[in-house]
């Protein structure tokens, strides 16, 4: 009778410490994937970083282009074309159109022409790296490789 206890309680005992082990090594598999997780997160908010530099950068770049332009336009530029639309009233010529009027019709026709010959270049491909030292970021590989899952297919029905 005490020999069956025994023996019982034995193979409870292997039953539990495999029970243990299994739970461990779990835990492990779970431990790594928190790992990965974490530092794919890491990267993740390394790239939102310098993605925020960039944007304050280019926004940066942005307000000084403008204020040039508001600089050059209300000054050099509103004088000689002042002086030149005088030049061009005295020879009996209309005056030049507007700034904004020739700005526009390039506009438009760039616009025309990006429509009918295809954008061949997304603006956000232009972004560069290279000025930073930095490389662009990469894409990773995903999911199976391309074949995988045929392969096995056909190796197993191919007869």
């Amino acid at each position: 009778m005490h020999t069956a206890h025994i023996l019982s309680a034995h193979a409870t005992l292997d039953q539990k410490s495999k029970v243990i082990q299994d739970v461990k090594e779990q835990q492990n598999k779970l431990e790594s994937e928190r790992q990965r997780l974490l530092q794919c997160l890491r990267e993740i908010n390394e790239d939102r970083g310098k993605m925020d530099i960039a944007v304050v950068d280019i926004e940066r770049e942005v307000s000084e282009l403008r204020h040039k332009i508001t600089e050059t336009t209300e000054g050099d530029y509103a004088t000689a074309k002042r002086e030149v639309d005088r030049l061009r009233h005295e020879l009996g010529q209309p005056a030049l159109p507007s700034l904004q009027s020739t700005i526009e019709e390039k506009r438009f026709a760039y616009l025309n022409e990006r429509r009918l010959n295809g954008s061949e270049k997304r603006p956000s491909e232009g972004i560069s790296f290279a000025a930073d030292g930095q490389q662009p970021p990469t894409k990773k590989a995903r999911g199976r490789p391309k074949g995988s899952k045929n392969s096995t297919k056909k190796a197993s029905s191919g007869g």
